[in-house]
């Protein structure tokens, strides 16, 4: 039945369904190891950037968010490579 709780956060109409939270968590080790080697300073703006620059709306389900983030953390790596390629 843990397919069938309820968070408090979410008033009792939403269900919380145990397969996105697994989807999520594969998504979010993605971006761990992507953005392996980034500095800490992109990485703070990541989350902003990747919202505005794909997400695109105020409120998002947490695997539209983490995509968006995947999208973002791939942008700053092809910026990167843009930059050693034209120096």
């Amino acid at each position: 039945m843990a397919e069938d709780h309820a968070s408090s956060e979410n008033g009792p109409s939403q269900k919380i369904n145990n397969s996105s939270y697994l989807d999520a968590g594969k998504i979010l080790l993605l971006c761990a190891q992507k953005s392996e080697g980034l500095s800490g300073r992109t990485l703070r703006k990541l989350p902003f950037q990747s919202h505005a620059l794909f997400v695109r709306s105020k409120s998002a389900p947490l695997c539209t968010f983490l995509q968006g983030l995947l999208n973002g953390i791939d942008r700053e790596h092809a910026s990167r490579e843009n930059l050693k390629t034209y120096s």
